[in-house]
């Protein structure tokens, strides 16, 4: 079917008529869609330009903030402090078995004979 470009046709009459009629609801329903799409395009344009370098940014965020809390946290400190002393009580332990090991050898000047009678 075709209708003629200058024709609109006849407005339909009976119990459905009042919710074809044009009102003045629907035509400010009709300007808010139009400004909603407005807004949803340029808040897509938004999103295109802005979206990449946001996420890029969140992203080294996070990895700054992991960097500086497994370098700089307490944690962190008290882990490598740990291991400093750790290593310094085991060379102290070390030095003290060798001083007693050393101490506990018998040395050939050291050795005493004794004489029987």
């Amino acid at each position: 079917l075709k209708f003629p470009a200058t024709s609109v046709g006849p407005i339909p009459r009976g119990p459905w008529a009042p919710a074809l009629e044009p009102s003045a609801a629907a035509a400010a329903a009709g300007a808010a869609a139009g400004a909603a799409a407005a807004m949803n395009a340029s808040l897509r344009t938004a999103l295109l330009r802005g979206g990449p370098p946001a996420a890029a940014s969140l992203c080294f965020g996070y990895a700054g903030w992991s960097a500086w809390e497994g370098y700089f946290c307490e944690g962190a400190v008290l882990s490598a402090k740990w291991e400093h002393e750790t290593l310094e009580l085991d060379q102290r332990r070390v030095r003290w078995v060798q001083s007693v090991a050393a101490s506990a050898s018998p040395s050939s000047s050291t050795t005493t004979t004794t004489a029987t009678s």
